[in-house]
Formats: C-alpha cells, structure tokens, sequence
C-alpha cells in the first residue's frame, strides 16, 4: 500500500509526438494553457525538435517545461527507450498520451523504465475500428496495450469509448468520456481578426467551407460530387487545409467541370474564415469528436455534417444544433445544402443554437475534468 511521498505537487507529463495543427494536439495545448499551475509540474515531451518549433508558439503557459526524445517520428525502439530514459529522469506521477502512437510508446516504455510507479493516461481520440490498418494483428495489439497499460483511457465521444468496448474489448471502468475542451474566448477573439486573404476578398455570392486534411478520412470528394449538384446559384466552396489528396482533388474538379472551388490551403487562423462563411460542411468518413463542428458552432456558421463514426451525431444531437446527411450519400447532401443555404431563417436558427451549443464544450468546464481525473487516480494510488 503506497504512502503519500510527501510532495506538494503532482509531477504531470504529457507526451506528444509532433506538435502540429492536429485536433489532437490542439486538444493538449489548450490543456497545457488552462491547467492549474499551482498543483501540477508540467513537463511536454516531444519527439525532436525539428519537427515541433513551429506551433509551439501557440504555448503560453510558460510554467511548462519542454524535453525532446531526439529520435525521429516512426523510429520505434529508439523513441522507447529515449522516453524509458525521459520517464527516469523526470521521474513523473502521471503520463498522459495523445494517440494510438504515443500510447504504444508510453506503454512500453514505462515497462522499460525504473519509474513503475508512474499512472499513464491514454486518449484516444479516433473510431478505430473505422481505419484501414486495424487488421487482427492491430486489434489484438490495442487491447493488449489499452487494457493492461493505462490507468484510465479518455475517450473524447462515447461513440469512440463504445467503439472501443465493442471491438477491442476494452473493459468498461478503464474509460472515461471527456470532451474535447475548446477555448471559445480565443476562438472568438482570432474570428474577428481582419481576413488577409485577396482570394477570399474576391469570392462573391454565398460561401461553403470545410476545414481538415485532404485525405481520405475526410472524404472532400463526397463534398465536391454534392457542391456539383447544388441547384442554389452564385456559390462557393472553400477548402482550408492540405494533404496527399490535393492534386487529385484538384483533378476531379477539373475533369468533371466543377466550377467556384477554392483550395486555400492552410491557414493560420481558420476561423476568421469560417465566421465569413454561410455554411459548414463535415463530409468524413469517421471523426472522433470533430472539434471543426465545436469550433464552427462557436463562430454562429450553421452546420451539415456527415452522420459518420462517432462524433458528429453526439455534438449535432440528431439534427437539433445542425443537419445530418447519411454516409456517402452525395445527393442527400446536396439536398441539404440548398435546404439551408435557401432559408435564411433556417440558419440564422442553427447558429443561434450552435452558440448555445458549444459552451457545453467550453475550456473552463472540461480542463477541471481532467484534473479531477489526475487527483482521483494520485489518491487511490495513495491509499
């Protein structure tokens, strides 16, 4: 029975590999920023410095301390045993992880290091069973590792802890559902900033925009079949991010004469954008939470959403605070788009309602969550 070791402040690790725009790591860095300084030492570990600098401007909470592995992303036994090292060294209380990755890292390297006192957390932020890689061989893997690794798993949808349950047969206790916290003052703060963007300056008419990666996942030639059967004239679509699906998007647009469609690219502040714009369109195949629908209910943009794996039908609650349009299903799509972007009162309806909606998602009220969760787990240990 382990005694209180007699320290005033919980020793608090978070574990991202490379800091980027990902939803997951802003999900981290607004953790990071929010979390009670008076009870944790922070330390983030990341894995090499070239890959992180640049969005680790967005860090303001100067009382974390930052540590890198020095081993590049993908080099497996490497990034353990730098982090089996890591974990000796700043001999944490709790490590908390950010994905599949990570938490594979984490699991094996606690078992490497001298610290087995230390309590991992793993997020899981993804519909797993939805990825293409999740053979048996991968399944069997995360059930290994998420039911005997981690003191608890936070899931960020209960379609993602369900998910987890029904296919991998995570026991229940393990899970916890926390909701992505959302900075809505920073939010509504960087949507009012001036757009500096001549190509946005000149689109006239009625605007669409989607937000994420050009990949697969996030299925933006669903949403380009649809956009080409919309019967509202004098609109826009406009795509915010990159990936490896760019060129060939850009081909399907061009071989099928799909007119007005703006890849942007990415942008430092998507939602100055997304406020400028008359509609949201989430066309994934999977999500895990979908913070673009928190953060376009934030700015008042109406929402139609992709009825995908999990998070999208829990934040839009069956069509109260947005539409929902079946899986790949481009013609219901389009149907919904000039349902709304031809009733006015329809959206100024569902913008009222997403403001409403997203407190529910607010930094002050889910970063508590997390820290209850930290304490809960350092007393029972303590017991």
């Amino acid at each position: 029975m382990k005694k209180n070791r007699g320290k005033t402040k919980i020793n608090l690790m978070f574990f991202v590999y490379i800091f980027g725009q990902g939803g997951a790591e802003r999900v981290i860095l607004n953790i990071l920023n929010h979390i009670n300084n008076v009870k944790y030492n922070i330390t983030l570990i990341l894995g090499s410095e070239i890959d992180n600098h640049q969005y680790l401007k967005q860090l303001t909470n100067k009382n974390v301390r930052i540590d890198y592995l020095g081993v590049p992303f993908r080099n497996d036994d490497a990034a353990i045993n730098s982090l089996a090292k890591t974990i000796n060294q700043y001999n944490p209380d709790v490590l908390i992880t950010e994905a599949k990755y990570t938490n594979y890292l984490s699991y094996h390297a606690k078992k490497l290091s001298k610290n087995h006192h230390v309590k991992l957390i793993f997020r899981e932020a993804v519909n797993r069973s939805a990825c293409k890689d999740e053979g048996f061989i991968q399944k069997l893997k995360t059930s290994l590792h998420y039911n005997f690794g981690p003191s608890k798993i936070i899931c960020v949808s209960q379609g993602v802890a369900d998910d987890l349950v029904n296919h991998y047969k995570i026991r229940k206790k393990k899970i916890v559902v926390i909701y992505n916290p959302t900075d809505l003052s920073l939010i509504n703060i960087k949507s009012n900033e001036p757009i500096n963007n001549s190509t946005f300056a000149k689109i006239k008419g009625k605007k669409i925009i989607t937000v994420g990666r050009l990949s697969p996942s996030k299925n933006q030639k669903l949403l380009l079949n649809a956009f080409s059967k919309i019967k509202t004239k004098n609109i826009s679509l406009i795509l915010l991010g990159s990936g490896e699906l760019e060129a060939e998007l850009k081909d399907h647009c061009k071989k099928n004469a799909i007119k007005n469609i703006y890849f942007l690219g990415n942008v430092p502040n998507p939602y100055q954008f997304v406020k400028n714009s008359d509609l949201f369109v989430l066309s994934s195949l999977r999500e895990g939470a979908a913070n673009v629908i928190i953060e376009s209910m934030a700015v008042g943009t109406p929402i139609i959403s992709t009825d995908c794996p999990s998070g999208p039908k829990e934040l839009i609650k069956n069509n109260k605070y947005g539409l929902l349009a079946p899986l790949n299903d481009e013609n219901t799509l389009a149907a919904l788009i000039d349902k709304v972007l031809n009733n006015p009162v329809l959206r100024k309806k569902y913008s009222k309602l997403g403001k409403i909606r997203c407190q529910d998602f607010a930094i002050e009220k889910l970063v508590p969550r997390y820290e209850k969760l930290i304490d809960d787990i350092i007393k029972k240990e303590q017991l």
